[in-house]
């Protein structure tokens, strides 16, 4: 399902190549699934999830905001670099706003624990004092287009990643 939708795109996806793909019937997909998009959420959900998890074990509780900082934004760089099907997928999936309720709050609550390690860092003077909308774009969008940029071509040089990390440590950092 996801090389299939990377490769070709949501509209030309079809469940019936996709079971091919996959060595089975339509009709077992629909057992799991009763649509394409529930599947799709679904797919969607558990790399949020995996992504999730690499972020907040890496910012494990004990170490300073700014090493947790850290160790979240390049347990996310890494794991764009490390499985860029995953991460294009998400990419696709998010754009099209395809999650209902039940998985926007699903995904609300991801959200929130990396909210609750920034939230941290700017109530202990770590980070400036900023709407946390602020903090996240900055923070976390140069990391993305970096990974962008990186899969299409260009060499994954983790000294630019660090380089990037610090630049914008300069610019979000008390």
């Amino acid at each position: 399902m996801i090389a299939d939708v990377v490769e070709n795109g949501l509209d030309k996806a079809p469940v019936s190549r996709i079971a091919k793909r996959a060595g089975v019937s339509a009709g077992t997909i629909y057992v799991y699934y009763p649509n394409k998009d529930e599947m799709l959420q679904s797919i969607y959900l558990e790399i949020k999830s995996l992504l999730h998890d690499a972020m907040m074990t890496a910012s494990g509780p004990g170490a300073d905001s700014a090493k947790r900082i850290r160790s979240m934004w390049f347990a996310m760089f890494g794991f764009m670099l490390e499985n860029p099907d995953m991460f294009a997928f998400h990419e696709i999936v998010a754009a099209e706003k395809l999650l209902g309720p039940d998985q926007l709050e699903e995904v609300a609550g991801m959200a929130g624990d990396i909210h609750g390690v920034l939230g941290d860092a700017i109530n202990d003077r770590t980070l400036k004092d900023m709407p946390m909308d602020c903090v996240i774009s900055l923070l976390f969008g140069p990391a993305v287009n970096l990974a962008r940029r990186m899969l299409s071509g260009g060499s994954h040089d983790l000294q630019k990643a660090d380089l990037v990390f610090r630049s914008i440590w300069t610019g979000i950092a008390r």
